[in-house]
């Protein structure tokens, strides 16, 4: 399992594209920090960047790192399958439960080195434009750990729509105009928006700041566990069913 994860990683960490999407969010993360210096000087009031870390972090984990989380997703699984590098996975030691784990880790892996990216650039930001809090650092660094959870159920999703197309362009296509749809479904049925987990693509709401009740809480965390036990499995089968 560990010699496939490095396989995986290895090939990830080969593709230039994820260095330039990671310069673009620096580039997101300063040029947010950029506008608030101008209208600083504009207005003549200083603006501080009093949280920085936590006022990225929507965008961050709703938008951009389930993008490269589906684009990871998408070069490990549709795009091998499609020009038949899959076999050279598969002709290694390891089982295919073993390669297909190794896939989602390694893209979920992505996901966190992104995450991680952000914290730090916004935190050195936040010391250098606003007020260092140490508390304050501490419980964004609890938020971003916490919605780690999501992101991992997000990559099993990402490989089961994977498995289910047949070319990546379809594979990413279908990737983001679903989760897209199940983001926000809310507008046209709150309840059903309630029980799938893209919901609670911000998971740390629910454990940091005023606590929901018990019951409320096992069941959103049912929602997230079942969720990603249904996801495993599908992906799993239907890898194992597959023929290259």
């Amino acid at each position: 399992m560990t010699a496939a994860l490095k396989n995986e990683i290895t090939k990830l960490a080969g593709k230039k594209k994820y260095l330039v999407l990671f310069i673009i969010a620096i580039l997101i993360c300063g040029g947010r920090v950029g506008i608030n210096q101008i209208i600083s000087k504009l207005s003549g009031e200083a603006i501080k960047s009093s949280n920085i870390i936590m006022e990225m972090f929507p965008f961050f984990a709703e938008i951009y790192v389930p993008l490269i989380i589906f684009m990871a997703v998408t070069d490990l699984v549709s795009t091998e399958i499609c020009d038949l590098t899959i076999k050279a996975t598969l002709m290694r030691p390891v089982n295919r439960f073993k390669a297909v784990s190794a896939k989602i880790i390694a893209s979920f892996l992505m996901g966190t080195i992104f995450y991680a990216g952000v914290f730090v650039i916004c935190a050195v930001l936040q010391a250098i434009f606003g007020s260092v809090d140490p508390a304050y650092i501490f419980k964004s660094l609890g938020a971003y750990l916490i919605d780690l959870v999501p992101l991992f159920v997000l990559a099993l999703f990402a490989n089961t729509v994977n498995l289910l197309s047949k070319t990546p362009t379809l594979s990413m296509f279908m990737s983001i105009v679903i989760y897209a749809l199940m983001k926000y479904c809310n507008y046209f049925s709150p309840i059903l928006n309630t029980m799938i987990f893209t919901s609670y693509m911000q998971w740390h709401k629910l454990w940091i700041g005023a606590m929901i009740p018990f019951g409320a809480m096992s069941v959103k965390i049912g929602i997230i566990a079942g969720s990603a036990v249904l996801l495993y499995t599908a992906g799993y089968m239907l890898f194992d069913k597959k023929e290259y």
